[in-house]
């Protein structure tokens, strides 16, 4: 190569506008500047700001290769500057990683209480870090002296400050933790990561030759060091920058060529203006708000260019919300990607990483790969989800729902992936978590699950030991983090990582984690955090690991397998120097364009300014320069937002607000995009060809079912289910379909109604292991005992539910309170009538056809041996009126049962409302003909329901509005997608 013709045109800085591609323009330049060297490029070093855009680069390499007829390229090195530079970094350097750099600030924090005051010391040394990071790579010096310091940050504070207490001891927080931070570096012969970088790449230039090259592309600023570094190497002609956009109009601050123009300060370079069209003059208009007020420019632009530059090329779509703004950005996709070039480079840019989730959730379920740059946290994997719901298990006593994801969970005892393990775990939940109602601690799993014994061993007889053995297993791996984390004892890091990665090993998590590429870097990161410890062994408490552990995974980045797809996620810095045929740039709201400052919050920017460190507006503006420029990265752009969150508004992006303001002003409209708001309002979709027709409407259910199926009885709820809705009752009794029941931390009303049930049943009647029954006369005289007895009765009756949940002690105490008023009715009902029999089973034929069965309460007798039946009730009772238009059949139905005693003659049905601690009194009687009359009627009924389905009418849902409200089934039916089409 002839290295004095190169040194005779080279060209330090080269500038791109912004509708160029800046990767094709390097490229070129490579090429041509290297064309003597060509194909070997092993002396050439390509530094970019953002790493994602290397691929790219090689793409547009190998073109302009190809073009000089090359068909390949050797050795040419694509990297960031910071890991070049950590390339020449003495050997003896030893770098404390970012872990150890935690640990060692908490360790200071920890010896200076007075200064951490009540802050999270885990917060405070990441904050901390930042502003560490930033004085390091700007070459700041603290004074020796903290009171010295202190009289710095109070000049720079100035007359704005009225509490300068609170401020002096921020400064001399920060100065005396810098220090000994510093100080414990220096004594374990450790350099910060940021310190390294400085280090080698100072380092970096007692090492190079003169026939190396660089070339730097996509930066938006440089510290005092990478200036000289560059500096340094313009000088000897090994160096050509790259820079996107102008400085023209950025004399001011808070505009998206201001970083630029920096960067030309500090290298002493001409202001330059690039080639513009006019779509580049109206972004500039917009953005150049120190020229004139809005509405001047939006008024000079119309009448230098008449008609719209943009509308036509960049469009705006407001969502209603999240979920809507996803499906648009799903629907425009499939737009792009079904027209006629099926090659086309679709990115979708945003901040949002809840939004990015669910488009990717969208595409991915319309079989449309995705390339998603920036990756999402760790902790958010099915791996370490796996993790957490194990340190859930031993934090929360096993709690059902941590316990069931944990067992359900692909990565633990694979080992009995067989089909009997899974039927176990099924068999546990259903058989002894929800019928049991067991919401956590093993022994009363273990309790239950003996209790359950003779139907699982029916089931399976494998089914109990191998749940018992399970059980077993996990209570032992448990046991010495649940010591931890029950005494609070404190032991060095290593010893607690190692015994939760032993529990992980016992578990079969670890092996399994081989396999799955988040568990491969799940395990990464625990061996990050291990080589930690190797520094700076701190003791932890449970809380302290927890909180190491759960923030390192929180913050280390997590990218899947990237697949060959022409649809890119990324994040907006990640776009840097990329083109593309279309773009959306997604969640254009204030919260996250320009959203929030992430800078250390120590210190406000009058501060930071006489630092020379990053002010909030230096950040805000490196944003809306990325911004700025991806308003030209592609030929079609799409902005999409919200426009509320949960029923509030959101605020749209000051920046879009601008462009849309500016072309109010100078257009007389807004921009939008019509007609994907056009199909998002009419529901549409983009079909492939081969499909043939849509899938038709959901239709009501109506299903017919054959005699056979006719359940050979019926009790009051299934009759009650018929009535209200005959699909519900299809589903219940013919399906045999039922909700899964629920698992209560606290009673819930129906639970509480069947415990008052039985201790009714024990006053009156003889109960297995619980007081009672009063046996005596009930009057005036024995009141307080029965009382004390029914009180006994309760503190029997609730003593687990109390001992699981302090809060079922309120609703002890409300039955407790309703008591006294039970005893005062129960002695004025003796009065006429006493107790027969409880909780009794009854049953009839109707006309030899129908089969009625049910449980009766109690069943009250009187002197002329007429019988009452009385149904307790402690949630809402229906109106009289609608027992008797047939509405609610319980009562009725209850008088046609025949109980033991054959002869009995029902004189009285009755509701006994238990909800009020007041005078109690029966609702909704039921007597003599009126009895007799509602009786045979809803016996009449039921019979020919069951005649009219036997012979073959259908049993429709009927959509009814106040039943679908608490129907379980509801979800069956769909009633919400085909009610509409029949009203």
């Amino acid at each position: 190569m002839n290295l004095e013709k190169q040194r005779t045109e080279h060209q330090p800085v080269h500038w791109v506008a912004y509708h160029d591609s800046p990767l094709a323009h390097l490229a070129k330049l490579i090429i041509s500047g290297q064309a003597e060297a060509l194909p070997d490029l092993s002396h050439v070093h390509i530094l970019l700001a953002e790493p994602s855009a290397a691929a790219s680069l090689r793409h547009y390499l190998l073109i302009e290769a190809q073009q000089a007829g090359f068909d390949a390229l050797l050795g040419s090195q694509v990297t960031t500057l910071r890991d070049w530079a950590y390339q020449h970094l003495p050997d003896n350097i030893h770098v404390c990683d970012a872990q150890s750099q935690e640990l060692i600030l908490i360790e200071a924090l920890n010896q200076y209480p007075g200064l951490l005051r009540s802050a999270s010391p885990w917060v405070m040394a990441e904050n901390l870090l930042k502003l560490f990071a930033e004085l390091t790579l700007k070459h700041v010096q603290l004074p020796d002296s903290p009171e010295d310091f202190i009289a710095q940050m109070e000049r720079a504070y100035g007359n704005s400050s009225h509490n300068f207490d609170a401020l002096g001891q921020e400064a001399r927080l920060v100065h005396t933790l810098w220090q000994a931070w510093h100080t414990q570096l220096k004594a374990e012969n450790l350099y910060d990561t940021h310190s390294a970088y400085l280090y080698g790449l100072a380092n970096s230039l007692n090492t190079l030759d003169n026939g190396q090259y660089f070339y730097l592309a996509g930066f938006q600023q440089f510290n005092s060091a990478e200036i000289d570094w560059m500096q340094q190497l313009m000088k000897q002609n090994q160096l050509s920058l790259l820079l996107q956009g102008s400085t023209l109009d950025a004399g001011k601050p808070y505009h998206p060529d201001a970083p630029l123009l920096n960067i030309a300060r500090q290298l002493s370079l001409q202001t330059t203006s690039t080639s513009q069209q006019a779509y580049s003059q109206f972004i500039d208009h917009v953005f150049n708000t120190h020229a004139a007020p809005l509405q001047q420019r939006a008024e000079n632009f119309k009448q230098k260019i008449p008609d719209s530059p943009v509308s036509k090329r960049l469009g705006v779509f407001a969502a209603g919300n999240t979920e809507q703004e996803a499906h648009a950005i799903e629907l425009q996709i499939r737009r792009w990607l079904s027209s006629d070039n099926k090659n086309k480079s679709i990115a979708v840019v945003t901040e949002n990483r809840r939004l990015a989730r669910r488009v990717r959730a969208l595409l991915e379920r319309s079989h449309i790969p995705l390339q998603d740059a920036s990756g999402w946290a760790l902790s958010t994997t099915s791996a370490a989800a796996t993790v957490e719901r194990w340190l859930e298990c031993i934090e929360e006593d096993f709690d059902y729902l941590a316990l069931l994801d944990l067992l359900k969970s692909p990565f633990i005892f694979t080992d009995n992936e067989t089909d009997e393990f899974k039927q176990a775990i099924y068999r546990f939940e259903q058989d002894v978590i929800r019928h049991e109602n067991i919401n956590r601690n093993i022994e009363q799993y273990q309790e239950a699950l003996q209790s359950r014994r003779e139907r699982l061993s029916s089931q399976s007889p494998k089914l109990y030991p191998l749940l018992h053995s399970l059980l077993e297993k996990l209570a032992t791996i448990a046991q010495p983090l649940q010591q931890l984390q029950q005494n609070k004892l404190k032991i060095p890091a290593s010893e607690f990582l190692d015994l939760f990665l032993r529990s992980l090993k016992r578990l079969g998590i670890s092996h399994a984690f081989k396999n799955d590429i988040a568990g491969q870097r799940l395990h990464q990161a625990f061996t990050e955090l291990k080589q930690a410890t190797e520094t700076i062994n701190l003791s932890m408490n449970w809380l302290e690991f927890r909180t190491w552990l759960g923030r390192h995974l929180e913050r280390t980045n997590f990218q899947a397998e990237q697949l060959n797809s022409p649809v890119q996620l990324m994040g907006l810095s990640q776009s840097c120097l990329q083109q593309f045929d279309a773009l959306i740039i997604a969640g254009a709201e204030q919260e996250y364009l320009p959203g929030r400052s992430n800078i250390s919050p120590f210190f406000n920017d009058a501060v930071r300014k006489e630092l020379q460190l990053t002010t909030t507006t230096d950040q805000l503006t490196g944003r809306l320069h990325h911004f700025r420029r991806l308003l030209e990265s592609a030929p079609q752009v799409l902005i999409t937002l919200r426009s509320e969150e949960h029923g509030e508004p959101v605020t749209p992006s000051p920046w879009l607000q601008a462009i849309q303001a500016f072309h109010q002003q100078a257009y007389g409209s807004k921009l939008s995009s019509p007609v994907l708001a056009a199909m998002v309002e009419q529901q549409c979709t983009v079909v492939e060809d081969t499909f043939n027709s849509l899938p038709p409407l959901t239709k009501q259910a109506t299903p017919k079912i054959s005699e056979s199926d006719v359940p050979e009885s019926f009790s009051p709820t299934a009759y009650q289910k018929i009535l209200d809705c005959p699909y519900r009752f299809y589903a219940s009794y013919v399906l045999k379909l039922k909700a899964s029941e629920e698992v209560s931390e606290a009673l819930a009303r129906d639970e509480y109604g069947k415990r008052i049930h039985r201790c009714l049943q024990a006053f009156h009647s003889q109960v297995e292991e619980l007081p009672g029954p009063f046996k005596n006369k009930l009057d005036e005289s024995q009141r307080q005992q029965a009382i004390l007895l029914m009180n006994d009765i309760a503190h029997a009756v609730f003593q687990k539910d109390e001992e699981n949940n302090f809060e079922h002690h309120a609703w002890l105490q409300q039955w407790l309170n309703i008591t006294p008023f039970y005893i005062e009715w129960e002695i004025s009902r003796q009065a006429q009538w006493r107790v027969f029999k409880t909780e009794q089973a009854g049953s009839a034929n109707i006309d030899n056809s129908v089969l009625l069965k049910g449980r009766l309460d109690r069943i009250d007798i009187n002197t002329e041996n007429l019988f009452s039946i009385i149904d307790y009730k402690t949630g809402q009772i229906p109106a009289k009126a609608d027992v008797l238009l047939g509405e609610y059949i319980q009562l009725p139905f209850y008088a046609l049962l025949n109980t033991d005693n054959k002869n009995q003659q029902i004189d009285e049905v009755a509701y006994l409302q238990l909800s009020k601690a007041e005078k109690l009194q029966v609702k909704v009687s039921l007597q003599g003909e009126e009895l007799e009359v509602l009786k045979q009627a809803v016996a009449l009924r039921l019979e020919q329901i069951v005649e009219m389905i036997k012979d073959g009418h259908a049993l429709p849902a009927w959509g009814d509005s106040k039943t679908c409200a608490y129907c379980e089934m509801d979800k069956l039916c769909r009633h919400q997608a085909w009610k509409d089409t029949i009203d």
